[in-house]
């Protein structure tokens, strides 16, 4: 039973990273075509809200990324999150650690520490912009084309009988 439920899981989040590779309109495709200054006078219709994007990534690192349709940058930016976090939870207990002879803690422990913990909100600053720039980017390709074609995987469960039941849909939209 959890076998099947795990094998789901991973089917579905295969699906979402594979849902943007789709869509027709890719950030990489228009970031140096499109400009976003006067973004408010040029827009019409959202399909991406900047806002939303951005909070998202600051709430959930890389949620924003999902948002918008980039799951790969945005596993990209969760990797890197997890790895300086990781350096600045090493560094945070390497300077906890105090040697029982002289009182102090290991040479440099703070200074990893500090690393981690600034390259951390860096990339948590940035990818908030990126992730809004995004949106822009992504609105006003969207509004100039009127066409995408979009992949939409979808997870569901139906209890039916005492039994519940896993499945995965998926629906294709133009």
């Amino acid at each position: 039973m959890i076998r099947n439920r795990l094998v789901l899981l991973l089917s579905f989040l295969f699906l979402m990273t594979f849902s943007s590779f789709g869509q027709k309109i890719r950030y990489k495709d228009y970031r140096d075509d499109i400009s976003t200054k006067n973004y408010r006078d040029k827009i019409i219709n959202q399909k991406y809200s900047p806002f939303v994007a951005g909070v998202c990534n600051y709430i959930l690192p890389s949620a924003g990324y999902f948002y918008v349709g980039e799951p790969l940058r945005g596993v990209l930016v969760l990797g890197s999150e997890f790895v300086t976090g990781s350096v600045f939870i090493y560094g945070l207990l390497m300077s906890m650690s105090v040697d029982s002879e002289t009182g102090r803690s290991p040479d440099g422990a703070r200074a990893i520490m500090y690393s981690g913990m600034m390259a951390t909100g860096l990339i948590q600053i940035w990818s908030i912009y990126d992730v809004v720039k995004i949106a822009k980017v992504k609105n006003l390709a969207y509004q100039e084309n009127k066409l995408t074609i979009e992949v939409k995987p979808g997870l569901f469960f139906v209890n039916q009988n005492n039994t519940t039941v896993y499945g995965l849909s998926l629906s294709i939209n133009y």
